[in-house]
């Protein structure tokens, strides 16, 4: 969440990951090879997840975990072709999340849980990204099951 100033990502290979003001950006680089430049000084705000935790709760959405990983790598490690706007709604979790008077475990916990909203935030309402059509983890396990028996029983004589 780039909450003021910018960002500018470039790799090695000239992919690019420009996060303006006021916008955010879900990032997946596993092994970071390139330069950053910021024009101005920042107020940001990085939330830092699992790929696994990440993967298992978007495949409650019906997204696979195949489909997340080829997605991250089509879009330059990105999730959104272009940084989204942040929200008012997100701006008042973030608001939340960093002004809070909690303390010990209860702050971790707070935190925890408003960072989580606000991932929930990213991929709810999530306009740009993914142009597969989202299926139940029911429809997912269905198709993953019929092609695992395809893949098992095609080369069978049936007659």
């Amino acid at each position: 969440m780039e909450i003021e100033g910018n960002s500018n990502f470039e790799s090695v290979n000239k992919m690019a990951i420009v996060i303006p003001g006021n916008h955010y950006q879900f990032i997946n680089i596993p092994k970071t090879n390139g330069f950053i430049e910021y024009t101005s000084s920042r107020k940001v705000l990085d939330i830092h997840i699992e790929e696994d935790f990440l993967f298992e709760l978007l495949k409650t959405q019906g997204y696979s975990e195949k489909q997340l990983k080829e997605h991250f790598l089509l879009k330059n490690y990105t999730f959104y072709r272009d940084a989204a706007l942040i929200n008012e709604y997100q701006k008042s979790l973030i608001e939340e999340l960093l002004n809070h008077s909690y303390q010990s475990e209860f702050a971790k916990q707070f935190i925890r849980t408003k960072a989580l909203e606000l991932i929930i935030t990213v991929f709810a309402g999530a306009s740009n990204q993914l142009t597969v059509k989202k299926w139940s983890q029911h429809d997912v396990e269905t198709i993953l099951s019929i092609s695992r028996y395809l893949n098992e029983h095609f080369h069978e004589d049936y007659i």
